[in-house]
């Protein structure tokens, strides 16, 4: 394949994993300096100190339910957006942390909820 052809591929490659989400952009990355990201890590912030940490494994259904409704609350609060889809969307991801999907704070949080809301 000719050299040109083959960044014509990588660049549709790129363009097609960052449109699914596959690869994070700098605002991705940096959810401090997005303008929501502030007030978004505080209240999760909150919200890990009142009902549980996000990956504690053994937190209960009620509590990742609560959790998953502030979360859900917080995201129409900040972004003046009704996510239907959201509530579950959140209960799952913390069931794919407990399952070993690794450490998931108020900074990811507030991310996965970005991305959800269309603000990232």
């Amino acid at each position: 394949m000719r050299p040109f052809a083959m960044g014509s591929v990588a660049v549709a490659i790129l363009a097609v994993a960052s449109d699914r989400g596959f690869l994070a952009s700098a605002d991705e990355v940096d959810i401090e300096t997005h303008q929501l990201g502030p007030s978004c890590i505080s209240s999760a912030e909150d919200m890990e100190r009142n009902i549980g940490l996000f990956d504690d494994l053994l937190l209960s259904t009620e509590k990742r339910e609560s959790i998953a409704e502030g979360m859900t609350d917080l995201g129409s609060s900040l972004t003046g957006k009704s996510m239907a889809t959201f509530k579950q969307s959140f209960i799952q991801k913390l069931e794919d942390v407990h399952n070993g999907g690794g450490p998931f704070g108020a900074s990811d949080a507030c991310l996965f909820m970005l991305q959800h809301y269309g603000e990232l």
